[in-house]
């Protein structure tokens, strides 16, 4: 299954690299329980110097409110250097929240990475994550800025 072999390659690069904690420090991280799956989102997103970025998003759990780990790998794909991993788990939080100009609420994911300049918001969809730009709107684009499901606990059976 491509999921799968993606999965691996981004857990691989994830070894290489050493993945970094990332946390934010007004809250604790919760953990989850054992032998529970990720809920894991893949998309190819657009990059300015290189093909595209295989982008990967796991978590355990789709609840609001509550802070927990996510593992979110890249793969910059098509570098002048080839291309190019990055993983790190990072703390992240679900809220319902006002996005597009606050004219419309939904359940959105924001991951606190390391680098806390660069947080990333993504809006939940039937069966996709839509990224949102830093201001919480829709990013207006001929290209797909949207991950989506590959895997869920729920469509194991």
């Amino acid at each position: 299954m491509v999921t799968s072999h993606l999965f691996k390659r981004v857990g691989m690069a994830a070894v290489v690299l050493g993945v970094t904690a990332c946390q934010n420090p007004d809250t604790k991280p919760q953990t989850a329980p054992p032998n529970s799956p990720p809920i894991q989102y893949v998309g190819h997103l657009p990059c300015a110097d290189c093909e595209s970025i295989t982008t990967t998003i796991a978590l355990n759990s789709t609840d609001i409110g509550e802070y927990s780990d996510v593992v979110f790998a890249e793969i910059y794909e098509g570098t002048s250097d080839g291309d190019q991993p990055f993983a790190e788990v990072c703390t992240a939080v679900i809220v319902n929240r006002w996005y597009q100009d606050s004219t419309r609420e939904g359940k959105i994911l924001t991951l606190f990475p390391e680098d806390q300049a660069n947080q990333q918001h993504y809006l939940f969809q039937e069966s996709s994550l839509l990224k949102l730009d830093r201001d919480l709107n829709k990013i207006e684009s001929t290209y797909p800025y949207e991950l989506t499901l590959t895997y869920s606990p729920e469509t194991e059976e």
